[in-house]
C-alpha cells in the first residue's frame, strides 16, 4: 500500500513559473529535478558526474537539486569543475509544502536512490504527471522489485543501477531531444497515479478502518482486506 498524496494545487503551476524566472532559466531548457538528502545512497554523486558528461554534449538543460546534506560542498565543487555553473542550482532544504512548486517547475524527475525508488516524492512526481527517471531493480539485493510493477519501462525511464555514470548522460540527452517522449511518460505517470494513489485523508481513514476491523474480529487481516468497509 502507498502513502497518501494530496492533489497538486493549481497555484503550484504559477509558482513553478515564478521559480523558473527567479532562477533565470530560459524557457527552452529542459529542467531536471532531484529531491532528497545529499547522501551517498541517494545517487547524487553519480548524478552530478553524469551531468558533467552531459554538459560536454549539450547546454539545453538545467538541474534543480532540492535538499541538503553532508555532500553539498563536495557536489558544489564538482559542479564548478564540470562547468555546470548556471545550469545546476542547489536550492537547499525547502518546506514540504513547497515541493509541488518545484515539481511544477520540472520536466523530468530523477530518482537514483539505491535503497528504493517509490519514495513519497516519487509518488508526488507521479501525481504531478512527470516523466520519471529511476534505477533498475536488483533481485540479488531485493531492491525495487515492486517498483518494477508500478513504474515499469512503459511508465518510467529505467537505468541500470550499476552503470549510472556511463548510461545516464545518453538517456538525458535523448530526453532533451525528444519532448514528445517526456509528454508520453507524463501521461503514463498520470494513469498510474489515478490507479494507485489516494489522498492522505482517505489513506488515514482506510488505515483506521483496517485497524478497527482487526481489533473487532481478533483476526489476522491481510493486505487484500485493505480498503474494505
Amino acid at each position: 500500500m502507498f502513502n497518501g498524496v494530496d492533489l497538486v494545487s493549481p497555484e503550484s503551476g504559477n509558482r513553478g513559473k515564478e521559480l523558473r524566472k527567479a532562477l533565470g532559466i530560459p524557457g527552452d531548457r529542459l529542467i531536471l529535478l532531484f529531491v532528497g538528502k545529499l547522501e551517498p545512497h541517494k545517487g547524487i554523486r553519480e548524478f552530478v558526474a553524469a551531468l558533467g558528461s552531459l554538459r560536454q554534449h549539450s547546454d539545453r538543460f538545467a538541474v534543480v537539486v532540492v535538499g541538503d546534506g553532508p555532500l553539498r560542498k563536495e557536489l558544489e565543487a564538482r559542479a564548478e569543475e564540470a562547468n555546470l555553473s548556471g545550469s545546476l542550482f542547489f536550492a537547499g532544504s525547502v518546506p514540504h509544502d513547497r515541493v509541488p512548486d518545484y515539481l511544477a517547475l520540472a520536466d523530468v524527475y530523477v530518482s537514483l536512490n539505491r535503497e528504493g525508488n517509490l519514495s513519497n516524492t516519487v509518488l508526488e512526481a507521479l501525481q504531478a504527471r512527470k516523466c520519471i527517471v529511476r534505477l533498475s531493480s536488483s533481485a540479488t539485493l531485493c531492491k525495487d522489485l515492486f517498483t518494477d510493477q508500478v513504474l515499469g519501462e512503459a511508465v518510467a525511464e529505467v537505468i541500470d543501477r550499476d552503470r549510472v555514470e556511463e548510461l545516464l548522460p545518453g538517456l538525458l540527452l535523448r530526453l532533451i531531444d525528444d519532448r514528445e517522449l517526456i509528454a508520453r511518460k507524463g501521461r503514463k505517470s498520470e494513469e498510474v497515479a489515478q490507479a494507485y494513489l489516494v489522498s492522505w485523508e482517505r489513506r488515514i481513514g482506510e488505515e483506521i478502518a483496517f485497524i478497527k476491523r482487526a481489533a473487532t474480529t481478533g483476526a489476522c487481516l491481510e493486505a487484500s482486506d485493505w480498503g474494505r468497509n
